[in-house]
């Protein structure tokens, strides 16, 4: 007998992505319907119907129906939430292999679903200027000499010589008043 189950929102890409979990579903689902053994030996693993009497997914809102009575007791899905869906690291750091030294990045994570997707962001350091990406590390450049940016800085505009800056030339010394931007 084929029996066809309905599984809660994000549920499937958990079991797409972790083949081992879809197997205990359904063996504990085969079990419990080829045995004829239905809602007596099945209950609700979490959700909001925990612990009631099921024989599908369907029934047991937020959660799977899994046999409580068979010796097969499928895992529960995790569900993503921000407490458990957190960054690998902090704060803007090196981006290792492939990037330049005018390159940072900084560690991403979030809930799409029931999934936790990790990534990074990328931007150029102060100093330089450009639009790194996952697909090119390399694409910052430092600001000409003696010139200064902002972290993040996208185009050699955002580039200044700071205030304060002195500097001498045939006509003498002289010293910046204001950033002087290129």
């Amino acid at each position: 007998m084929k029996t066809k189950f309905i599984l809660p929102i994000g549920v499937f890409a958990i079991l797409t992505t972790m083949p081992n979990i879809a197997h205990a579903l359904s063996s504990s689902m085969t079990h419990c319907m080829e045995t004829g053994l239905g809602q007596a030996n099945c209950t609700c693993a979490g959700g909001t119907n925990a612990g009631a009497k099921c024989s599908v997914d369907s029934q047991c809102p937020g959660s799977i129906c899994s046999n409580s009575g068979g010796g097969i007791t499928p895992p529960t899905p995790t569900i993503c939430t921000p407490a458990t869906c957190k960054p690998t690291t902090t704060g803007w750091g090196s981006c290792g292999v492939g990037a330049n030294s005018y390159v940072e990045c900084e560690a991403t994570a979030e809930c799409r679903g029931s999934l936790c997707v990790r990534g990074q962001n990328y931007r150029c350091v102060a100093g330089a200027y450009g639009n790194p990406s996952a697909s090119n590390k390399t694409a910052c450049a430092p600001c000409p000499s003696p010139g200064t940016s902002a972290a993040g800085s996208t185009s050699q505009s955002d580039c200044y010589i700071p205030a304060g800056t002195t500097g001498s030339d045939s006509t003498g010394t002289y010293k910046y008043t204001a950033n002087c931007y290129y």
